[in-house]
């Protein structure tokens, strides 16, 4: 992951994660004080994906499995991934 602080960017860069159902999305997630919001979703497995968000409001980025097409507003599915922001 890289962050682009002039922009709030950050270019996640995913990698063989575990496959999805057939009716599921990845959900990106980041987690701060105030608990996870939701960031966006994609059905690739090996991607890139630009989120901008400010790092100083979040610790972490995370990665679920979400019933698809557009995730949820809670995560509901088990951590596929994390990081530290």
């Amino acid at each position: 992951m890289t962050y682009h602080a002039d922009e709030d960017l950050f270019i996640v860069d995913v990698r063989d994660l575990p496959p999805l159902e057939a009716d599921q999305v990845y959900e990106v997630w980041l987690i701060g004080a105030n608990g996870a919001e939701p960031a966006g979703v994609f059905d690739q497995p090996t991607d890139q994906h630009a989120i901008v968000a400010d790092r100083d409001q979040y610790e972490t980025l995370a990665i679920t499995a979400e019933p698809g097409p557009l995730g949820t507003e809670v995560a509901t599915g088990e951590i596929l991934a994390t990081a530290p922001l």
